[in-house]
Protein backbone atom coordinates (compact mmCIF):
# COMPACT_ATOMS: atom_id res chain seq x y z
CA UNK A 1 0.00 0.00 0.00
CA UNK A 2 1.26 3.40 -1.14
CA UNK A 3 1.12 7.10 -2.36
CA UNK A 4 -1.73 7.79 0.04
CA UNK A 5 -2.80 10.97 1.87
CA UNK A 6 -5.09 10.55 4.44
CA UNK A 7 -6.73 12.76 7.01
CA UNK A 8 -9.20 12.12 9.47
CA UNK A 9 -10.56 13.88 12.84
CA UNK A 10 -13.18 12.88 15.20
CA UNK A 11 -14.92 16.34 15.17
CA UNK A 12 -15.22 19.56 13.36
CA UNK A 13 -12.09 20.51 11.11
CA UNK A 14 -11.20 24.49 10.40
CA UNK A 15 -8.81 25.48 7.77
CA UNK A 16 -7.94 29.51 7.76
CA UNK A 17 -6.73 28.89 4.00
CA UNK A 18 -6.95 26.30 1.44
CA UNK A 19 -7.07 22.89 1.86
CA UNK A 20 -5.17 20.96 -0.96
CA UNK A 21 -4.25 17.51 -1.30
CA UNK A 22 -2.64 15.96 -4.01
CA UNK A 23 -0.81 12.30 -5.09
CA UNK A 24 0.98 11.67 -8.68
CA UNK A 25 2.84 9.70 -9.99
CA UNK A 26 5.11 9.65 -13.10
CA UNK A 27 6.07 6.15 -13.29
CA UNK A 28 6.01 2.66 -12.68
CA UNK A 29 3.24 1.15 -10.67
CA UNK A 30 1.16 1.28 -7.62
CA UNK A 31 -0.32 -2.34 -6.04
CA UNK A 32 -2.80 -0.72 -3.66
CA UNK A 33 -3.14 2.93 -2.53
CA UNK A 34 -2.79 5.96 -4.54
CA UNK A 35 -5.80 7.42 -2.71
CA UNK A 36 -6.80 10.50 -0.91
CA UNK A 37 -9.23 9.65 2.01
CA UNK A 38 -11.00 12.35 4.30
CA UNK A 39 -13.03 11.59 7.21
CA UNK A 40 -14.03 14.09 9.62
CA UNK A 41 -16.82 13.64 12.37
CA UNK A 42 -18.27 17.00 12.56
CA UNK A 43 -18.18 20.22 9.96
CA UNK A 44 -15.30 20.63 7.36
CA UNK A 45 -14.66 24.09 6.80
CA UNK A 46 -12.02 25.41 4.28
CA UNK A 47 -11.48 28.25 1.73
CA UNK A 48 -10.44 26.64 -1.55
CA UNK A 49 -10.79 22.59 -1.24
CA UNK A 50 -8.83 20.95 -4.29
CA UNK A 51 -8.11 17.48 -3.95
CA UNK A 52 -5.78 16.27 -7.40
CA UNK A 53 -5.25 12.33 -8.13
CA UNK A 54 -2.71 12.37 -11.24
CA UNK A 55 -2.05 9.45 -12.89
CA UNK A 56 -1.29 11.07 -16.20
CA UNK A 57 1.81 9.19 -18.01
CA UNK A 58 1.77 6.11 -20.36
CA UNK A 59 3.07 3.33 -18.05
CA UNK A 60 1.96 4.41 -15.20
CA UNK A 61 -1.01 1.62 -13.69
CA UNK A 62 -2.36 1.92 -10.30
CA UNK A 63 -4.06 -1.79 -9.49
CA UNK A 64 -6.39 -0.94 -6.43
CA UNK A 65 -6.85 2.15 -5.81
CA UNK A 66 -7.09 6.08 -6.96
CA UNK A 67 -10.07 6.74 -5.48
CA UNK A 68 -10.72 9.85 -3.56
CA UNK A 69 -13.15 9.72 -0.67
CA UNK A 70 -14.29 12.74 1.68
CA UNK A 71 -16.79 11.60 4.32
CA UNK A 72 -17.56 14.54 6.15
CA UNK A 73 -20.28 13.86 9.46
CA UNK A 74 -21.74 17.37 9.34
CA UNK A 75 -21.55 20.38 6.83
CA UNK A 76 -19.15 20.85 4.45
CA UNK A 77 -18.72 24.99 3.77
CA UNK A 78 -15.85 26.01 1.23
CA UNK A 79 -15.46 29.11 -0.94
CA UNK A 80 -14.74 26.08 -3.77
CA UNK A 81 -14.50 22.69 -3.66
CA UNK A 82 -12.69 21.08 -6.46
CA UNK A 83 -11.81 17.18 -7.28
CA UNK A 84 -9.76 15.57 -9.95
CA UNK A 85 -8.71 12.66 -10.94
CA UNK A 86 -6.27 12.55 -14.07
CA UNK A 87 -5.63 9.00 -15.74
CA UNK A 88 -5.62 10.32 -19.03
CA UNK A 89 -2.32 10.03 -21.42
CA UNK A 90 -2.29 5.89 -21.31
CA UNK A 91 -2.93 5.78 -17.35
CA UNK A 92 -4.14 2.74 -16.51
CA UNK A 93 -6.53 1.65 -13.03
CA UNK A 94 -7.60 -1.27 -12.68
CA UNK A 95 -9.91 -0.85 -10.30
CA UNK A 96 -10.86 2.52 -8.53
CA UNK A 97 -10.68 5.49 -10.13
CA UNK A 98 -13.61 6.75 -8.46
CA UNK A 99 -15.30 10.15 -6.52
CA UNK A 100 -17.15 9.96 -3.43
CA UNK A 101 -18.02 12.88 -1.49
CA UNK A 102 -21.05 12.43 1.04
CA UNK A 103 -22.07 14.67 4.24
CA UNK A 104 -23.92 14.21 7.35
CA UNK A 105 -25.65 17.71 6.48
CA UNK A 106 -25.02 20.81 4.10
CA UNK A 107 -22.91 20.95 1.21
CA UNK A 108 -21.95 24.82 0.60
CA UNK A 109 -19.34 26.53 -1.45
CA UNK A 110 -19.47 30.38 -1.81
CA UNK A 111 -17.69 31.52 -4.04
CA UNK A 112 -16.18 28.92 -6.84
CA UNK A 113 -18.67 26.33 -7.34
CA UNK A 114 -18.44 22.66 -7.22
CA UNK A 115 -16.31 21.00 -9.75
CA UNK A 116 -16.07 16.65 -9.67
CA UNK A 117 -13.87 15.44 -12.92
CA UNK A 118 -12.73 11.92 -13.93
CA UNK A 119 -10.03 12.46 -16.60
CA UNK A 120 -10.06 8.95 -18.66
CA UNK A 121 -9.09 10.76 -22.26
CA UNK A 122 -6.59 9.85 -24.77
CA UNK A 123 -5.88 6.90 -23.78
CA UNK A 124 -6.59 6.26 -20.20
CA UNK A 125 -7.92 3.09 -19.12
CA UNK A 126 -9.78 2.14 -16.45
CA UNK A 127 -11.15 -1.25 -15.98
CA UNK A 128 -13.91 -1.21 -13.10
CA UNK A 129 -14.43 2.40 -11.59
CA UNK A 130 -14.91 5.58 -12.87
CA UNK A 131 -17.54 6.62 -11.07
CA UNK A 132 -18.65 10.21 -9.41
CA UNK A 133 -20.92 9.75 -6.11
CA UNK A 134 -22.27 13.03 -4.58
CA UNK A 135 -24.56 12.18 -1.20
CA UNK A 136 -25.87 15.33 0.91
CA UNK A 137 -26.81 14.22 4.24
CA UNK A 138 -29.06 18.27 3.71
CA UNK A 139 -28.94 20.74 1.39
CA UNK A 140 -26.73 21.26 -1.70
CA UNK A 141 -25.99 25.19 -1.94
CA UNK A 142 -23.43 26.18 -4.63
CA UNK A 143 -23.10 28.67 -7.61
CA UNK A 144 -22.30 26.41 -9.99
CA UNK A 145 -21.96 22.44 -10.12
CA UNK A 146 -19.98 20.36 -12.85
CA UNK A 147 -19.50 16.69 -13.28
CA UNK A 148 -17.67 15.42 -15.87
CA UNK A 149 -16.22 12.23 -16.68
CA UNK A 150 -14.03 12.67 -20.01
CA UNK A 151 -12.94 9.53 -21.96
CA UNK A 152 -12.46 10.20 -25.54
CA UNK A 153 -9.71 10.89 -27.71
CA UNK A 154 -8.45 13.69 -30.34
CA UNK A 155 -9.38 16.55 -27.27
CA UNK A 156 -7.23 19.76 -29.26
CA UNK A 157 -7.42 17.92 -32.65
CA UNK A 158 -5.40 15.58 -32.80
CA UNK A 159 -6.26 13.02 -35.64
CA UNK A 160 -5.61 9.56 -34.31
CA UNK A 161 -4.94 9.94 -30.49
CA UNK A 162 -6.84 6.88 -28.97
CA UNK A 163 -10.10 7.14 -26.97
CA UNK A 164 -10.37 6.65 -23.23
CA UNK A 165 -11.79 3.34 -22.18
CA UNK A 166 -13.72 2.58 -19.35
CA UNK A 167 -14.67 -0.85 -18.83
CA UNK A 168 -17.10 -1.42 -15.84
CA UNK A 169 -18.26 1.75 -14.27
CA UNK A 170 -18.05 5.59 -15.93
CA UNK A 171 -21.54 7.03 -14.37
Amino acid sequence: KGGESDVTSGGDTTFGGAFNLEVCSLSGTTGTGGNILVTTGGNLTADDVSFNLGFNQSGVSVTDGANMKRTVGGDLNATSLLATIDNSTGGNISNGGNILVSTGGDLITTIGGATFTINNSNGGTIDNGGNITLIAGGSVSTQGFNLLVANYGDVFGFPGTPVGQIGTGGN
